[in-house]
Order: C-alpha cells, then sequence, then structure tokens
C-alpha cells in the first residue's frame, strides 16, 4: 500500500491518494515583448501559469486577459485561443496540457486581436445593459415559460 495514501499520513487531513500523471504535459516557453502564440487549441484543455513577466490570453469571442506574475488561467478542451507577452514584458510560462492533441490554426494579428476584443468588449456591454438592477440590486429578467 502506497504509504502516501494511509489515512494517519501527518501531511494531510483525510484520505489523500496520488494519481498518475501519465497524460499530464508539462512545458516552460519564454516570450519576448509582444511575441504571442497563433490561435490554436488543446483536446483536452491547458493550464497556463506566469513564472515571469506578465501575458495576454485571449479565448475566441471573448475579451482579452492580462495575468501578472503567479496567476493562471485555463483554457477548457477544444477552446480557440492564444497567449502570449505583453508589449512591454517578457513573459516566462509553465504550461500544463492534459493529454491529446494540439491544433493549430492562423497566426493573430494586432489588427484581428483589436477586433476580436472590441467586439466582446461591446457584446459585453450590451448584456450587463440588459441587467434589471431594483434599489441597486442585479435582478434577473423573468421569462415566460411556454408551458403554462
Amino acid at each position: 500500500m502506497d504509504r502516501h495514501a494511509q489515512q494517519d499520513d501527518p501531511r494531510f487531513t483525510g484520505k489523500s491518494d496520488t494519481m498518475e500523471a501519465k497524460d499530464l504535459g508539462i512545458g516552460r516557453r519564454s516570450f519576448e515583448p509582444g511575441a504571442r502564440s497563433a490561435w490554436h487549441s488543446h483536446d483536452k484543455g491547458q493550464l497556463i501559469f506566469v513564472e515571469q513577466g506578465r501575458a495576454r490570453t485571449q479565448k475566441k469571442g471573448q475579451a482579452m486577459k492580462e495575468l501578472a506574475l503567479g496567476e493562471s488561467d485555463y483554457t477548457g478542451p477544444n477552446v480557440v485561443h492564444w497567449h502570449g507577452a505583453t508589449p512591454g514584458d517578457r513573459f516566462v510560462q509553465v504550461a500544463v496540457s492534459f493529454g491529446g492533441e494540439i491544433k493549430w490554426l492562423q497566426k493573430t494579428t494586432d489588427d484581428e486581436i483589436q477586433r476580436e476584443n472590441e467586439i466582446a468588449v461591446v457584446e459585453s456591454r450590451q448584456s450587463r445593459s440588459r441587467r434589471l438592477t431594483v434599489d441597486g440590486v442585479n435582478c434577473r429578467p423573468l421569462t415566460l415559460d411556454s408551458r403554462l
């Protein structure tokens, strides 16, 4: 029996087991200021962690996010995205993949990223403006059930 799985292990409260990690891939990559990946997706998702510098990442159809030292971002399976360094900072990422394949798509362009970000921001603002507020509290709008 694995001693780490014992319930009286002094390092854990309750039962905690070591799990197989054979499908995990871990890599480290550096990006010079402004460098970034092409659009791509991962069959089983990816987690990136900012080891040094500042990063930018964007999922297709969503606003771009900036990540600072120590922050991370998870991208789910088959979600098209890119990631790289901010224009003014070098970025070192630690990436964890969960197996499967990477599907590489076209390179990102400054114009495309700007356009994607503007569309996502406008859609987000429109979504917020449709929210109902009563006495400063956000409320969900009522919907009619067609079965009534």
